[in-house]
């Protein structure tokens, strides 16, 4: 191999490894998004849940997606998948930036499932 060759080879190779000792980046805060479902999921008003009462005397609520908790995901700094469950969207939006969070209306998953494509 020339000599070139081997610099280049050894530059993309401090390179990769340069990017890999990097904390992962994170996305601020308020830039953060979520989908309609996870919006919805959120929700604790009670505005999508709908009650039915039946002839026999029970009442069914259905709460169609709201009044749920929701898992969200980041890469941590030692390159681990780190998860957290939270019925509070402020609290996923702060983990998903980085951010500690408060520990009252969350649970971290220690053993989080990583399914591969």
């Amino acid at each position: 191999m020339k000599r070139q060759h081997w610099i280049t080879l050894l530059a993309g190779l401090a390179s990769a490894l340069a990017l890999q000792a990097q904390e992962p980046p994170q996305e601020p805060r308020n830039e953060i998004r979520f989908d309609a479902a996870t919006e919805r999921a959120f929700d604790h008003t009670g505005k999508h849940q709908t009650v039915s009462h039946q002839p026999d005397g029970t009442t069914l609520t259905e709460f169609n997606g709201s009044f749920q908790n929701v898992t969200v995901a980041r890469i941590g700094a030692d390159g681990k998948v780190e998860t957290l469950c939270t019925t509070d969207q402020e609290a996923a939006r702060r983990f998903m930036a980085g951010e500690d969070v408060e520990p009252e209306k969350t649970t971290r998953l220690e053993s989080p499932v990583v399914r591969q494509p």
